[in-house]
């Protein structure tokens, strides 16, 4: 009898454990709540932002809801537990668009060879041969010399993108492998694209989506 007992309490017990709630609270503050949560926490509102993206996750075993968006050239990203709706962690990040030239230590050095003083006694002008000289490229300082403007790079990845605007991409100029290239991801209607654009062609050397 004692046997009996014992076993229909096992199988109580099995079954209790089995359903909602019991291995938790079971409450789920929804999507809508946790972005709510960590707009209020900017202090901003949703039509104020763009890269807008929320997602569940899981994080040592409990759900959390990540928020992830864009304001006045900053990115905000929280993680909110979708338990209660406590903010777990908060980061911010500016996130505008740079071409400025990678480092020298990313630059390759070239080699100039020295070439004698030019001398100065007996020299006479060139004579004007009526053939204007050649034009030099100039360089913004802080800059690198590429073909495809970031602009452009901009609209060719937008192009893929119907829909979305240039708010919605964050890039980069990166040197690279022996050549320049143009780097970043666009965040819009709750997908991610990642990629990577040769700064002289134009081709796409990477173009990965994640839709959650």
């Amino acid at each position: 009898m004692i046997r009996k007992y014992l076993a229909l309490a096992l199988i109580s017990v099995g079954l209790l454990s089995a359903l909602p709630g019991c291995q938790g609270s079971g409450k789920d503050i929804g999507q809508e709540k946790a972005t709510q949560i960590a707009l209020d926490d900017a202090g901003t509102t949703e039509d104020a932002i763009s890269r807008f993206r929320v997602s569940q996750e899981r994080d040592d075993g409990r759900a959390i809801y990540e928020v992830r968006f864009s304001l006045d050239g900053t990115e905000y990203e929280y993680e909110i537990s979708a338990e209660n709706g406590d903010i777990i962690s908060a980061s911010r990040d500016m996130d505008n668009n740079s071409q400025a030239a990678p480092t020298a230590a990313a630059t390759p050095t070239v080699a100039v060879e020295p070439t004698a003083a030019p001398e100065t006694a007996n020299t006479t002008a060139p004579a004007d041969t009526g053939t204007p000289a050649p034009e030099q490229t100039t360089q913004t300082p802080g800059t690198a010399a590429t073909q495809l403007s970031m602009d452009d790079a901009i609209q060719l990845v937008l192009e893929r993108i119907p829909g979305a605007t240039a708010e919605d991409v964050r890039i980069k100029l990166d040197y690279d492998d022996g050549y320049y290239k143009y780097e970043g991801d666009v965040i819009y209607n709750q997908v991610e694209y990642d990629f990577e654009m040769d700064a002289n062609t134009g081709n796409f050397l990477e173009w990965e989506e994640d839709r959650g």
